[in-house]
């Protein structure tokens, strides 16, 4: 598969992203910002809201993640 040639593997992500809302979300974010990622892809609603979001969670996820889009998986499908 094309997507297994451009993708990092990073065992344990060192960045700390608190997400009260949905705790289980906050390992992606996670890796997200260790793996200066460019894409989160997910069916998951919190974290598809974050980019537009206007709560405290969502501001400081575009602090940290400036330019990160969260998708849906057939949308990175249709951008690849």
């Amino acid at each position: 598969m094309r997507l297994r040639y451009v993708a990092d593997y990073i065992a344990r992500p060192d960045a700390r992203f608190e997400y009260l809302r949905d705790p289980l979300d906050a390992p992606f974010i996670e890796l997200a910002i260790a793996g200066q990622a460019t894409h989160i892809v997910s069916f998951d609603k919190d974290l598809l809201s974050l980019p537009d979001g206007r709560g405290e969670a969502s501001k400081r996820f575009r602090q940290r993640l400036r330019g990160v889009n969260v998708v849906r998986p057939e949308q990175l499908l249709d951008l690849i």
